[in-house]
């Protein structure tokens, strides 16, 4: 796989499962567009196809929310570079700028394991529980990752 920078049109390409298309893949070109105004990421391409599109967008100064759409029929070892190359972008945000990313945060629905999990491994840390969160009224469990530099250690 390769890493390049994301680009609006990278978003309408990614193919998502039914959890995803709820939140954020049926989105439409001129939101993908503002997406990209505000914030900062990156896409995973293999063999000419979108497999991950990931990001961050500003909330307030230091605090960014995390999105990320995963396509369907990534497999194990696609999933290991894509995790690889999140915490290692997530890393570099965060050490090069540990003021202005003192807090990324993200929710993963409460029936997803796995993205919890995943939320976890890419050290981020629980917060509680979003009722009632999106758009279909699912719960989300909050999560953030915080500036090591800033807070004592946990």
């Amino acid at each position: 796989m390769e890493k390049i920078d994301f680009k609006p049109e990278h978003g309408l390409e990614i193919s998502g499962d039914v959890v995803q298309e709820i939140s954020h893949l049926n989105m439409s070109q001129e939101a993908w567009e503002k997406i990209c105004q505000w914030g900062r990421g990156f896409t995973g391409v293999d063999d000419g196809k979108v497999r991950v599109c990931s990001g961050i967008i500003p909330l307030w100064p230091g605090r960014w929310a995390l999105w990320c759409a995963v396509s369907n029929g990534v497999g194990p070892s696609q999933m290991l570079w894509i995790h690889r190359q999140a915490l290692e972008w997530l890393e570099g945000l965060q050490m090069s700028g540990p003021t202005e990313f003192r807090r990324i945060e993200a929710t993963a629905r409460i029936d997803q394991p796995q993205a919890m999990k995943w939320l976890h491994m890419l050290g981020f840390w629980k917060e509680g529980t979003l009722r009632c969160y999106d758009v279909a009224g699912n719960d989300h469990i909050q999560y953030a990752r915080i500036s090591c530099h800033l807070t004592p250690h946990r």
